[in-house]
């Protein structure tokens, strides 16, 4: 019997010649688009320039919500542009690079905060702020952080005493500076509330855990070093803007995950000892706190990310949550009142994580009631002074 098949192997090889002649035509169009259009590959990192001792610019490639009021390239940001050149540290182009800015001051105390005295008006209630970047404000103007959107509510709502409430966050701190900061600074300062806004990174790292931070997405800044390809043929590939591209976004979705599950090891025995001095250092607090008639208290802060059922962080937070329980320490966790919000619409920029103003808008009203019944808890014992004297 004659076989009537054809499929010959000329045939086979015609295809496959359409075939990669396809895809090779549909590359060289996407790679002519990306080129021709300046289509960005990956999003410009954030950089911090300091203008002197205690003014930095927080500067930004692109200002998608119009929030960003300084502009180094008009009137708006002149000034500043000028001060930075006199540096002689970069280049015009360089610092144009990231042109939108927020201006960060800090008084004399080095902290992100109007000048207050020391020590307080006789009868005022003083409330001390600590924790890192997302209590300093990182990414938003002073007026803007949940510390004077928290003071303005108090204004807005007196209490028998004048309450006056002090931001005291550093960003970049973890839970041993700021324990340190508590025990050289805070207490001279003469708080009769510190209010520890946790962050989940504030968790005490051993070597090994701190090492892997290098290297991933920290669901708090885009950083260029977490995407840096090593491999030859991945350098070779990212001459190309479509492989740019693809390895881009499958380098960003890793180094997300890897974040996720660091994270949620910080718990974990691969982080301790750590784990457990950063439970010894939370009770250092409480304990000198009480040896100075301070109230302490605490909030555990979300990252602005997956803020749903399937925050993937939630074991963290309870686990944190017990340690200042068992501490005595009055606890506000504050995922509740983020849950269900979309997480982009919440952070300063797609370069930045930290919450923008609306998150900052939401830490402030959640935290209000909460900070409310820790100032009446204070009043109690000082009516009862003012009445015996």
């Amino acid at each position: 019997m004659i076989s009537t098949s054809n499929s010959k192997p000329g045939t086979w090889l015609s295809k496959i010649g359409l075939i990669l002649l396809g895809l090779g035509t549909a590359f060289f169009v996407l790679e002519i688009s990306f080129r021709l259009l300046h289509i960005q590959i990956r999003p410009t990192p954030k950089i911090f320039r300091e203008l002197d001792d205690r003014t930095r610019l927080d500067t930004y490639p692109t200002n998608p919500r119009n929030y960003f009021k300084i502009d180094l390239r008009n009137s708006t940001g002149t000034a500043y542009l000028d001060r930075l050149l006199k540096q002689n540290k970069y280049s015009k182009d360089e610092i144009l690079k990231t042109p939108y800015a927020v201006l960060i001051s800090r008084n004399s105390k080095a902290l992100r905060n109007p000048e207050f005295s020391n020590p307080p008006k006789k009868g005022t209630i003083r409330i001390l702020v600590m924790g890192d970047s997302m209590t300093e404000g990182e990414g938003v103007n002073e007026e803007d952080a949940f510390v004077r959107k928290l003071d303005q509510l108090l204004q807005a709502h007196p209490h028998s005493s004048p309450v006056e409430i002090i931001n005291g966050g550093h960003r970049g701190y973890d839970i041993w500076q700021i324990y340190d900061n508590f025990k050289r600074k805070i207490l001279r300062w003469h708080p009769d509330i510190v209010l520890y806004v946790f962050t989940l990174n504030d968790t005490h790292l051993t070597p090994a855990m701190r090492e892997n931070s290098n290297f991933i997405n920290d669901l708090g800044l885009l950083r260029p070093e977490q995407f840096a390809q090593t491999r030859p043929l991945k350098k070779f590939l990212n001459h190309f803007r479509v492989f740019e591209f693809i390895n881009f976004r499958l380098a960003r979705r890793n180094s997300t995950e890897k974040a996720v599950r660091w994270y949620q090891a910080m718990t974990s025995p691969k982080n301790e000892p750590a784990w457990s001095k950063t439970q010894e250092l939370i009770a250092k607090m409480a304990q000198i706190s009480s040896r100075h008639h301070i109230r302490f208290c605490a909030t555990v802060l979300p990252l602005m990310f997956q803020l749903d059922e399937n925050y993937p962080f939630r074991d963290y937070h309870r686990q944190l949550v017990e340690v200042f329980e068992k501490n005595d320490i009055p606890v506000l966790d504050l995922f509740p009142s983020f849950k269900g919000q979309e997480a982009k619409k919440l952070i300063v920029h797609p370069a930045d994580f930290h919450p923008n103003e609306i998150g900052h808008q939401i830490i402030a009203e959640g935290l209000y009631p909460f900070l409310d019944q820790q100032i009446i808890q204070v009043q109690k014992p000082k009516e009862k002074v003012e009445k015996t004297s």
